[in-house]
């Protein structure tokens, strides 16, 4: 989840440029700094707005209008692309994003995210590397230590049997996982380490968007399981893209213990910290993947790709996509 020195001095110093690249897989921390960026940019100009863009849904003529153009009702723009991949390749607007980079005194910062997978090996050629920055995820092993810096900025500490059980029940997503933390010092203000107790007390409803009880229930095979709590992620708002995102982020996890399982003859704790996961939550994974070949997890991880490429471009209800993966993996395919 490393990010570039540069990006928080600058920040620090309201230096802010007129564009930056945001790749990786760690939405959290993409948001968190875009928020960070219009919080500088309203503490510099009196008026500041934010736009933002997708790029599969709008052409880079209407970006490049934007940026370039200037505002009737503030004095400064925030232009937010997602997705912008998709837009890099387009000439025209890759030379825009050059040139744009290089001036000084814009009416605009562009802030350009990209998805994990689309960002060019190397980084995009023409554009300085003090503005693109890769944002990932912890590996879930790191999640605790994530989890005790974030309490200790606040002026709080954690154990670790709490980090480890709030992690847990909030599916390792760094979004859910802030969130309690907010609602555990709102509860507590006057407690200066927090545990197992005080996070039981506050998390014990929020298993209803466990990612993770979904996908226990679709590798056992519990189709009705797996389908209740499928149901329940989408009634509480976890968008389908999402969920099979995280699903292609776990399967390449199992497909990385299995290899492991296959090739060492290591314990499941020595796997397991091989590959980088969370004692604590993956305890008897390997015995569940006992069950699966190497082929199968292969395929059902490339059947996620598909389904993610047709929730984007097919016009299909996504929510029937996902619950066709579902019942397709399950069948034993």
């Amino acid at each position: 989840m490393g990010v570039a020195a540069s990006l928080k001095r600058g920040l620090q110093n309201s230096k802010i440029e007129p564009v930056y690249i945001f790749t990786g897989n760690d939405a959290y921390t993409k948001k968190e700094y875009e928020t960070k960026i219009f919080k500088a940019l309203t503490s510099i100009y009196e008026n500041c707005e934010k736009h933002i863009f997708r790029g599969g849904e709008v052409q880079p003529g209407e970006v490049i209008d934007e940026v370039a153009g200037s505002s009737l009702f503030a004095s400064y723009k925030l232009v937010i692309v997602k997705d912008v991949g998709i837009l890099f390749k387009d000439k025209s607007f890759k030379n825009f994003v050059e040139e744009f980079s290089g001036k000084d005194n814009t009416q605009c910062t562009l802030v350009a995210e990209y998805e994990n997978t689309d960002y060019p090996k190397g980084g995009i050629k023409g554009l300085s590397k003090k503005i693109q920055h890769n944002f990932m995820l912890p590996y879930e092993n790191q999640l605790p230590g994530w989890v005790k810096g974030k309490f200790r900025d606040m002026g709080k500490s954690i154990t670790s049997e709490g980090a480890n059980f709030l992690i847990f029940c909030c599916s390792n997503n760094l979004f859910n996982i802030t969130r309690e933390m907010d609602k555990l010092i709102t509860a507590y203000p006057d407690i200066k380490q927090y545990g197992l107790k005080e996070v039981r007390s506050i998390s014990a409803d929020h298993k209803k968007d466990n990612i993770f009880g979904y996908l226990d229930a679709l590798t056992l095979g519990k189709e009705k399981k797996a389908l209740m709590f499928l149901d329940d992620l989408i009634k509480y708002g976890s968008d389908p893209i999402y969920i099979i995102g995280m699903l292609r982020w776990k399967f390449q996890q199992l497909i990385t213990v299995k290899k492991l399982m296959m090739e060492t003859d290591l314990s499941e704790s020595g796997i397991l910290k091989k590959a980088g996961l969370n004692l604590f939550v993956n305890r008897g994974l390997c015995s569940i993947l006992k069950g699966y070949s190497l082929k199968r997890l292969i395929k059902a991880y490339d059947r996620l790709f598909k389904t993610d490429i047709s929730m984007k471009s097919s016009g299909v209800d996504n929510r029937i996509l996902i619950e066709e993966y579902s019942i397709w993996f399950m069948s034993g395919n």
